[in-house]
């Protein structure tokens, strides 16, 4: 079981590669964005570091991308930290941040992060945490409220979203291609599903927030529908059944696309509108492939013209 001190620093081991990562996402689908927020803290390496990204449509590069990274400030907790011009403050124990951004150049964030249910601990599933990912992780979907200001317009951001915090060694290169989705419906209807392949095998994780109860995922069936260059997603139909037996389908449309290199892979992040048993939702859903596999698919006769 999860506790308030989950939302702060965990003890490390002596490996280089191990990290504490804390991420949201926020939607602004009146102005076709999608955006993430994402804190990382490297131990062993003495480095704190963050990202901003906005992505808009389906372009090669996101619409915004910042990057800050310094070192890592002796006693600092992520109940109240600040790296670069992203501030992070929680304002109460597994369920409520504030987080600011400003790069000084006329893009700035506020944003309200309110858990509308608590955090589904990965330990819970049946195969536990995915060691390639994570000793442990935690998921929270949330209501987002705020203003974002870029490009000379004032964005108000209303709606719901998600947040994670992961500790340990990440493995990107042992996780052959994983598929994520935060899609949200209302105060007490949210999904997130977790699909990896591991050594050419696949394993589900995540949760159906359904009325008040949080049920784990036992297996997931989905079909992706892609654009233009074979690769990034466009449509996605997911058909899911929970530790009660109970099925859930999730389906929707991709309205914006960012793309990130993480080492030797590639994570596209698609902000879309979605329905959850019928009913208006929206959400996000993540891809992640070998970088070499990207470029081959592109390549090859499933791309466009061929």
């Amino acid at each position: 079981m999860l506790s308030e001190n989950d939302d702060l620093r965990h003890p490390h081991d002596a490996d280089r590669r191990w990290r504490e990562s804390l991420y949201w996402n926020f939607l602004v689908p009146n102005a076709s964005l999608g955006g993430a927020i994402y804190l990382r803290l490297d131990p062993n390496a003495g480095v704190s570091s963050f990202f901003v990204m906005l992505y808009r449509g389906f372009e090669a590069t996101p619409a915004y991308f910042y990057a800050g990274e310094e070192g890592l400030r002796s006693g600092v907790e992520l109940d109240d930290i600040t790296v670069g011009g992203l501030h992070i403050r929680r304002i109460d124990p597994l369920q409520k941040f504030s987080l600011t951004f400003a790069d000084g150049k006329g893009t700035d964030l506020q944003l309200t992060f309110s858990g509308i249910h608590p955090p589904f601990d990965y330990a819970r599933s049946v195969e536990g945490c995915p060691s390639a990912a994570a000793t442990n992780r935690f998921e929270q979907a949330g209501r987002a409220q705020g203003i974002l200001r870029f490009a000379g317009q004032q964005l108000p951001i209303s709606g719901f979203c998600q947040r994670d915090h992961s500790w340990g060694v990440r493995d990107w290169e042992l996780i052959q291609h994983y598929k994520w989705f935060a899609v949200q419906s209302g105060e007490t209807s949210a999904v997130h599903l977790a699909y990896f392949i591991i050594r050419g095998e696949v394993s589900y994780y995540g949760y159906v927030l359904d009325g008040a109860e949080v049920s784990g995922i036992v297996r997931a069936d989905i079909r992706t529908t892609y654009g233009p260059d074979a690769i990034g997603h466009r449509h996605v139909h997911v058909s899911i059944v929970d530790e009660r037996g109970k099925p859930t389908e999730v389906e929707g449309s991709i309205y914006a696309l960012g793309t990130l290199p993480i080492e030797r892979s590639l994570l596209f992040e698609g902000a879309g509108r979605f329905h959850v048993n019928g009913q208006p939702a929206t959400g996000v859903a993540e891809y992640l492939w070998p970088a070499s596999y990207v470029e081959h698919v592109k390549r090859s006769s499933l791309a466009a013209g061929r």
